[in-house]
């Protein structure tokens, strides 16, 4: 798995005791069901999800791969720190700044993603890595990393969706 190679070893879940209740669920398009499809058609042992947010998605494919007997990894790439709509959220949308559960001034997004990936059971198929997707496809690309399957979901902004998909359009 390339947990191994990444982490040389070490178990990111190890000694995780997530409280069930920071779990939230929340996410957009996360259901949609053109992801299982395509995890039953391309049979990937690899899906690199560029931005995971709290997991909805990831946890989605990893069930998804265990479905369909798939002994797979779900590879997400994120920093868990939001973005701007999130940071510059006013009025009707404040709740989308709450989301970003700031605790001693930063996001606590990747505790719950974490907590969601375990009350789940997919840490056997869901591998996080906290970087940039600029800087994780630098990683993966020195590292000859290939995937049939990448979902793109990172940055909002054009400039930064574009660069993302040309990134890693390199690598699917």
């Amino acid at each position: 798995m390339l947990r191994d190679t990444l982490f040389r070893g070490l178990n990111v879940y190890a000694g995780l005791r997530p409280d069930a209740s920071k779990t939230d669920m929340q996410g957009w398009g996360s259901d949609h069901p053109l992801l299982p499809w395509l995890i039953e058609k391309l049979r990937p042992e690899l899906i690199i999800e560029v931005g995971s947010w709290k997991g909805r998605s990831a946890i989605n494919m990893a069930k998804a791969l265990k479905n369909a007997g798939i002994s797979g990894e779900v590879l997400c790439v994120d920093t868990w720190l939001g973005s701007p709509e999130h940071w510059l959220a006013k009025g009707p949308r404040e709740a989308s700044w709450r989301s970003l559960g700031i605790r001693h001034g930063r996001p606590s997004i990747y505790e719950t993603f974490l907590a969601n990936v375990v009350f789940h059971q997919c840490q056997d198929l869901i591998t996080p890595l906290s970087l940039p997707s600029e800087s994780a496809y630098f990683i993966l690309k020195k590292l000859g990393v290939r995937a049939p399957l990448i979902y793109i979901d990172a940055g909002h902004e054009y400039p930064s969706v574009k660069r993302d998909i040309e990134m890693y359009w390199e690598i699917l």
